[in-house]
């Protein structure tokens, strides 16, 4: 959806360029952090657990922790013959299961949990986005109408999405994947 004059006006006087996020936000907190090689997609098992899928490996890691549980490496593409035409599938055999994926080629990833919360990507100065959840219900009059900023990202793609559970989310881009947990 296109954003209404005045929104663009909230958003540009809210977030602006010297925008700082610190600490957390409406409860969510930053609970794990990757930095692998390029990042292509990540996805969530049944069971809540972080799918990272890179240049030359895939990873199963703990988003409570951020401890890797699995990981596959094997040269360039080794997940190739595992992901679905039009990469919104990934088959991870090692745990027998499908996964949906989001990405720089896969789409997104879920927006919104059973709670209500949901999650938005912004443009207040492009192509500087920014990262934002809004709480169920929150007032346009609220401190943050828009949401509250949980991450900022510059000149790069950035992808979003909630755990099947909707206690995390991950947000994605080329080179860092940092996932939240609410308290």
């Amino acid at each position: 959806r296109e954003f209404s004059h005045e929104e663009r006006k909230i958003m540009q006087r809210e977030y602006g360029q010297s925008l700082k996020v610190e600490g957390a936000c409406h409860g969510w907190k930053m609970t794990a952090d990757f930095s692998p090689t390029t990042i292509y997609a990540a996805g969530w098992t049944r069971r809540n657990q972080l799918v990272l899928i890179t240049v030359t490996a895939y990873s199963l890691s703990d988003p409570f922790t951020g401890k890797i549980l699995k990981i596959v490496e094997g040269g360039d593409f080794p997940y190739k013959n595992r992901m679905s035409e039009h990469w919104e599938k990934f088959n991870f055999s090692e745990i027998r299961e499908s996964i949906n994926i989001f990405g720089i080629y896969s789409g997104d990833g879920i927006r919104s949990n059973k709670e209500g919360w949901y999650l938005r990507i912004i443009y207040p100065s492009w192509p500087d986005g920014l990262v934002t959840i809004k709480r169920p219900y929150e007032s346009r009059t609220s401190e943050y109408p828009l949401g509250c900023p949980v991450q900022t990202f510059h000149n790069e793609w950035c992808s979003i999405g909630f755990s099947p559970s909707g206690k995390h989310f991950v947000v994605i881009n080329e080179t860092d994947a940092t996932v939240y947990t609410k308290e």
